[in-house]
């Protein structure tokens, strides 16, 4: 079954932002993945790849768990990379602070 494309004028970005100001990035989200949903029904899952593994997508191997949390702060490492950042410290220190902000 083809599917027909939908043709659409274009619209201004400031129109885009307007509409998009009025939601939260959660519902924003779940927004989206309902509508790549609907789209894979319609084409197929674009993502979708023969190697795709029972317990999950290929895709999603090797990030972070959802509760893991990530630091913003880029590690620096010395000559001696089996060593570590050597700006953990400061990292961590910097994480709490902007968490604590929150």
């Amino acid at each position: 079954m083809m599917a027909t494309q939908l043709q659409l004028p274009p619209i201004p970005i400031e129109r885009i932002a307007i509409v998009l100001a009025r939601y939260d990035r959660p519902k924003l989200s779940a927004f989206i993945n309902v509508a790549i949903d609907l789209l894979d029904a319609l084409d197929g899952d674009a993502d979708f790849e023969d190697t795709d593994i029972e317990d999950g997508d290929t895709l999603d191997l090797g990030e972070a768990q959802a509760e893991t949390e990530i630091l913003a702060t880029k590690p620096k490492y010395g000559v001696d990379q089996t060593l570590g950042p050597i700006n953990e410290v400061d990292a961590v220190r910097a994480h709490k602070l902007a968490t604590y902000r929150q």
